[in-house]
């Protein structure tokens, strides 16, 4: 493993070419480093939080979300929002990985970072997808409430009058008529999209599970990690401060807040890295 974490990143560069991939490490690589990640993992008894060893905390957690221990776990995530297709692409990998690991895959939907990329956008048209009066200045994204069907019929109209000349059939309104139908028990924004592109990439032929990151920092696995985390403050902040130094010198960067900011430390307070953002 210590030459897997000893390896130079690539230069990325997204491709030119319309469909063109950019998946780093190679397919190859990736899957063997699964295989070599959750033979190591599952049985790595020496490092522990508050006292219980990883693989147990990991072996906790996924019983939490129902997952056996057995088999590997190929996860992905990101915010609730209308992500483009680089980001959508991450869905097909892990699904293809997952068969191939003979295990299961997720996708984490982060519905606790801020509002943000929640207007659709077609050529000539650009519409927010809820019609909530809080989809600027919400706290964060699971706070928005889901649209009315008043509203989904009315970008539905927009899209159908639009649609008419263009030498292709939108998916769009296929996830919009699923919103519509879930609306019955949403309660959110976040949930019901979630629902409703989860829903679309089965008709795909993904099979992916579809989680809200949410209820995970809830969970007592996490619990116990958080806990660690700020029983150890200090030792933390001196470890996270030292790497972030050593980046910026290896990459030449001058701006303190660049990868990241420095965990501060004042008087009798320690700031650890978990921020509502």
């Amino acid at each position: 493993m210590s030459d897997v974490l000893n390896q130079t990143y690539a230069d990325w560069k997204a491709p030119a070419a319309d469909g063109g991939l950019l998946i780093w490490p190679d397919p190859v690589a990736l899957i063997d480093q699964t295989r070599v990640n959750q033979t190591a993992l599952e049985s790595c008894d020496r490092v522990r939080f508050q006292g219980l060893a990883l693989n147990q905390l990991r072996r906790r957690a996924r019983q939490w979300i129902g997952h056996t221990d057995a088999s590997p776990l190929i996860a992905t995530g990101h915010q609730t929002e209308l992500y483009h297709p680089g980001v959508w692409a991450k869905n097909a990998l892990i699904h293809h990985a997952a068969a191939r690991l003979g295990g299961q895959s997720y996708h984490l939907a982060v519905d606790t970072d801020e509002p943000k990329h929640l207007h659709l956008r077609w050529p000539g048209a650009f519409e927010p997808i809820t019609d909530d009066q809080n989809l600027v200045t919400g706290r964060w994204a699971g706070l928005l409430a889901p649209p009315t069907t008043a509203h989904i019929n009315s970008l539905l109209d927009l899209i159908d009058a639009d649609a008419k000349p263009w030498p292709f059939t939108p998916c769009l309104p296929q996830v919009l008529e699923s919103m519509r139908k879930l609306l019955l028990d949403a309660t959110d924004l976040s949930s019901l999209l979630v629902d409703a592109t989860h829903e679309f990439d089965w008709t795909l032929g993904l099979r992916n599970h579809a989680m809200m990151a949410s209820p995970l920092w809830m969970s007592p696995p996490f619990l116990i990690y958080a806990h660690h985390l700020f029983a150890h403050a200090d030792d933390l902040a001196r470890h996270y401060n030292a790497a972030l130094h050593d980046y910026r010198a290896d990459h030449n960067i001058k701006t303190l807040g660049r990868p990241m900011p420095d965990l501060t430390a004042s008087g009798d307070g320690l700031e650890v890295p978990l921020w509502l953002d």
